[in-house]
């Protein structure tokens, strides 16, 4: 602005894009609630010969927006409100004048001090809370005069209660969403549309071992354990687009996730798409470890297909080996030996069962180890290194 606005209030000129000074008025004033100050330029005659703005427009848009407007004047200690703070006060139930002093008094007391101490540009912010969650946001500044000094206090009374009410509900919408997160027993994070995570709760830091600051930015493609993706995009395949205007939700078992120390964690997922704070959407991904299930399927499966005392392949086993190697291309080079142990009766009724089971257990080791050097025998024979 300091760029575009040139001179002293009184005579405040823009510079256009060619170098020339237009005369303009710049009315200025602060946003309730933030740190920012709306400008609005009027362009003005080089001599003014009137008003710049219609009073009567202008006290329209103050009553559409809920402001109203003070003044008071620092030479004659006169208090002035605007009518349109006249029919705000009284919608709200405040009496100005009631008690010591105006209800402006609190600003125009701290401003005067201000003044006393030497700073001409001093501004005061104060909100007042009112019975059924209402709230003024009441803003004052020095006014200087035509010759720089200070002519008057001039104050904007702004009925914020509909902003506070959204906000306490936006609010509460945040805390309770964060409670439940909270207590959910297993992982849930928010990712955005590029698959970078915004949010999660302790599950999921639990569940990943690693601190929600550190979670946070990391994208999906390195949360997954596998480098599986979508046609070649960066989101894994149990990340999977939002359709237009549709719902969406799905889930996907035994997904591989990487923990902070590089371990891999397996969950089941359950995805679906929740709205954003600007509009958009997000990946709403809840995890539940599915780890000790994934293990205890996998010794259900072994248990139906191994020999508890050999560890070898049992009956079923080796029937589904050679089904499978019958059924495959080189079926016409498969070969099965059969072989026994003699007497091995003897040695239960001799020896006792358990020297029966330690020489299975034995023998077994050793067929083992010897099929694996025949069968290393057989990979390295064709190469001219061996």
């Amino acid at each position: 602005m300091r760029r575009l606005l040139v001179g002293p209030e009184s005579d405040t000129h823009l510079v256009r894009a060619d170098g020339s000074l237009v005369p303009v008025r710049a009315v200025r004033w602060p946003l309730p609630g933030l740190d920012l100050t709306a400008v609005v330029i009027l362009e003005r005659d080089a001599e003014p010969a009137g008003p710049v703005v219609d009073p009567v427009w202008v006290t329209e848009l103050e009553r559409l927006a809920r402001i109203g407007t003070w003044s008071f004047d620092l030479a004659t200690a006169t208090l002035e409100r605007s009518a349109t703070l006249e029919e705000l006060y009284g919608s709200v139930g405040v009496d100005p004048d009631h008690g010591a002093r105006p209800i402006e008094g609190e600003q125009v007391t701290a401003l005067c001090a201000e003044l006393r101490a030497g700073h001409t540009t001093a501004d005061h912010h104060v909100e007042l809370t009112l019975p059924g969650d209402r709230l003024l946001s009441c803003r004052a500044q020095v006014e200087p005069g035509p010759d720089g000094s200070p002519r008057r206090l001039v104050g904007v009374v702004h009925d914020v209660s509909a902003e506070r009410i959204a906000r306490q509900r936006v609010d509460r919408c945040g805390r309770r969403f964060h409670d439940l997160m909270a207590v959910v027993p297993g992982g849930v994070a928010l990712l955005d549309p590029a698959g970078r995570v915004v949010d999660a709760n302790a599950g999921m830091c639990a569940l990943l071992d690693v601190t929600l600051e550190r979670l946070r930015g990391t994208t999906a493609g390195a949360l997954s354990a596998d480098d599986t993706t979508v046609d070649g995009a960066a989101l894994p395949e149990w990340l999977r687009p939002v359709p237009a205007g549709e719902q969406h939700g799905y889930r996907v078992e035994n997904v591989p996730l990487r923990r902070a120390d590089g371990t891999t964690v397996w969950c089941e997922l359950a995805v679906s798409a929740t709205s954003a704070d600007d509009g958009g959407w997000l990946w709403l991904v809840a995890c539940s470890d599915v780890s000790d299930r994934r293990r205890a399927a996998e010794l259900l499966r072994s248990a139906g297909t191994v020999d508890e005392l050999t560890r070898l392949p049992n009956r079923a086993a080796g029937l589904e080996l050679v089904d499978r190697l019958l059924a495959g291309p080189g079926r016409d080079r498969v070969a099965v030996v059969c072989g026994d142990l003699d007497d091995f009766a003897r040695v239960n009724s001799s020896l006792g069962h358990d020297a029966g089971d330690d020489l299975l257990v034995s023998l077994a080791g050793r067929s083992s180890a010897t099929c694996r050097s025949a069968a290393r025998r057989r990979v390295w024979a064709p190469t001219s290194s061996s």
